[in-house]
């Protein structure tokens, strides 16, 4: 039988709840190869997809036991990370397209991509895969069937993150340029422009997270640079309204919501993990992981962060946090 990451249901905590997690937390730190950039996990299979950009390899983990099963070679450099939960597929930007491979690791196609495909995301519903492209300023859309691209989604300025509403089947993709940032909303039927929200300062590379809230408006979250420093951004997802800001997080690596929660995580990019309480707006909790924390992936069930630490060549499994 294949191990399987279970799905619980979580309780909607109130904003002013003060979070105890930092004594209880449990750090374990797997390692796998050189320069550990990106992390993606599969709670079907329960599998932990991790890019090693300095090895050109994926090292997948079991997500049970946090061992190394296998070590993928790839024909170069990743520089973005996705899987399919429904048919266990997962995808690898690498130079000229995205590699597919299938729920046992074995290589299906790969989809050639024009420009430079960066940033991956899946939207399971209508089976579509989003391709950053950051040469072409273009998402290139991918239909998880045929292994093709069916549309390209148009982005004024150079792109860098991509986050799905799948409820609601809505594409949101981060833009920086010169005079500001901006977070294009497109429908993910027709392929169009549906909105445009400013951000302030500039969205950093890829780190755009959409979260589901319960009983109220969802919100989006973004990591902004703006005169050399980084904070955390939430915004409501229907409008565009700015709902909070956490200054001065150092160089974060990476960020994630905490689905029906008025939580998120990110990392300072240094060696520690925080945890943000995105309505007040504070940081709630801090816990240290490995050197240079990067791409970070999130199971709900147990509550494990698996965080890639690209300076230490290890990925932190935090235990004890959600």
């Amino acid at each position: 039988m294949k191990p399987t990451i279970r799905f619980l249901a979580v309780t909607l905590l109130a904003c002013l709840v003060s979070f105890a997690h930092a004594a209880t937390a449990t750090v374990i730190n797997v390692v796998v190869g050189h320069h550990p950039a990106y992390v993606d996990l599969n709670n079907s299979i329960g599998r932990v997809y991790v890019a090693n950009v300095a090895d050109k390899t994926i090292s997948v983990m079991d997500g049970n036991t946090f061992r190394i099963i296998d070590t993928i070679a790839l024909g170069g450099r990743p520089s973005g990370l996705s899987s399919d939960p429904v048919t266990n597929r997962f995808y690898v930007s690498v130079p000229g397209g995205v590699a597919v491979y299938d729920g046992s690791d074995a290589l299906l196609t790969t989809i050639a991509i024009s420009g430079t495909p960066t940033v991956l995301a899946f939207n399971a519903a209508p089976n579509r895969l989003y391709v950053q492209d950051s040469a072409n300023a273009q998402v290139h859309v991918v239909d998880g069937v045929s292994d093709t691209v069916i549309a390209d989604l148009p982005v004024p300025n150079r792109g860098n993150g991509i986050a799905v509403d799948h409820a609601n089947n809505v594409i949101y993709v981060s833009t920086s340029s010169v005079t500001g940032g901006s977070v294009l909303v497109f429908d993910g039927v027709s392929n169009q422009l549906v909105n445009t929200f400013t951000l302030p300062g500039n969205p950093s590379f890829s780190y755009l997270a959409f979260d589901a809230r319960e009983g109220e408006a969802n919100a989006l979250y973004a990591i902004t640079r703006s005169a050399g420093r980084s904070g955390f951004v939430a915004l409501d997802a229907s409008t565009g309204a700015l709902l909070d800001t956490v200054p001065n997080l150092g160089n974060p690596g990476s960020g994630l919501a905490i689905r029906g929660r008025r939580e998120a995580l990110t990392n300072d990019g240094k060696g520690k993990m925080y945890v943000l309480n995105s309505c007040c707006p504070t940081v709630s909790e801090s816990v240290n992981v490995g050197k240079n924390p990067a791409g970070m992936a999130l199971a709900r069930g147990p509550g494990w962060v698996f965080i890639a630490n690209s300076g230490g060549n290890t990925v932190s499994v935090v235990e004890g946090f959600i």
